[in-house]
């Protein structure tokens, strides 16, 4: 069961690095050279609602953001996209996948899609 992993399971939230925090919601950068099966799993779990995604074994040259909520459980992922780390076409957004949209009308939601919006046009 899941209470009984989050029991046994000391990881309480995506590896890499915080880079965002707001209230409940926070946003970790994970690069896929460091964390490279962490990396292909949040592509295989795109893969399933994606149908035309086709990346999820050469995640090196990619950096992927990972929105969170947080509870007293740890980080629980909403939601990431992913964007190449160099762009020989000038491209700066590889997937985004979003898990739940059930409550769009949240803070949260707002604020996960207004940074990526925000990182899309700092680059």
């Amino acid at each position: 069961s899941t209470w009984g992993h989050t029991e046994k399971c000391p990881i309480t939230h995506p590896p890499g690095d915080e880079i965002y925090r707001c209230e409940k919601m926070s946003v970790f950068e994970v690069d896929g050279r460091k964390n490279p099966i962490y990396c292909e799993n949040l592509c295989y779990l795109a893969k399933l609602f994606l149908d035309h995604k086709t990346l999820y074994y050469d995640v090196e040259p990619f950096l992927f953001f990972v929105v969170c909520e947080m509870d007293e459980y740890g980080h629980h992922m909403v939601g990431y996209f992913s964007k190449e780390k160099e762009s020989q076409q000038g491209y700066n957004l590889a997937c985004i996948l979003t898990l739940s949209l059930i409550h769009i009308s949240e803070p949260t939601r707002q604020a996960e899609i207004s940074y990526a919006v925000f990182c899309l046009k700092k680059k």
